[in-house]
């Protein structure tokens, strides 16, 4: 296997991108709040904008790049808010099922977090699903703490599907970590 480099998302990955947010809705259903349905048609030019987006500047879209195909990635929202702009919201953290475990999650998670530094948080924020306890540990692991357990987050097949709310806090002078 090829070895993994996670960069930045370039204009030029907007195809695989799009794909691989197709497989991950696809895959792991319960692990998104955006259904298949709701991506079923977009366009190149949508998903060109949104890398074009998150290749620089606050908002971020990281891939894993095996060198001939992605095999993850994970994107981080800052609002532009003045009272919000110290909080960054994970989201789409995804890994393809051939690269899983070996630790290409935690590699998105770390550039994730990176950038968050460079951009002067206090915190990153992210919802799961308690479905997905592999996410759950891994988030763990790296820092995060529980902050909020919501019931029926997401409702799927009939079924309610609970979350956690995490929290990543930065240390910032005057607060306590």
């Amino acid at each position: 296997m090829q070895p993994v480099v996670v960069r930045r998302v370039t204009i030029s990955d907007a195809v695989a991108v799009a794909q691989l947010r197709h497989t991950a809705l696809h895959d792991t259903p319960y692990a998104f709040a955006m259904s298949p349905a709701q991506l079923a048609h977009p366009t190149h030019h949508s998903w060109s904008e949104l890398c074009a987006r998150c290749s620089s500047g606050t908002n971020s879209i990281f891939v894993a790049d095996t060198g001939h195909a992605l095999a993850g990635m994970v994107g981080c929202r800052i609002d532009e808010s003045s009272k919000m702009r110290h909080c960054g919201m994970i989201w789409g953290m995804y890994v393809t099922d051939t690269h899983r475990r070996l630790g290409i999650a935690y590699m998105l998670l770390d550039a994730v977090i990176t950038h968050g530094a460079t951009q002067h948080l206090q915190m990153l924020k992210l919802s799961v699903t308690v479905r997905q306890q592999t996410a759950v540990r891994l988030y763990q692991r790296t820092g995060f703490m529980t902050y909020a357990y919501e019931p029926a987050l997401l409702y799927i097949d009939n079924q309610e599907i609970d979350a956690l709310h995490m929290v990543y806090r930065y240390h910032v002078e005057g607060t306590q970590q």
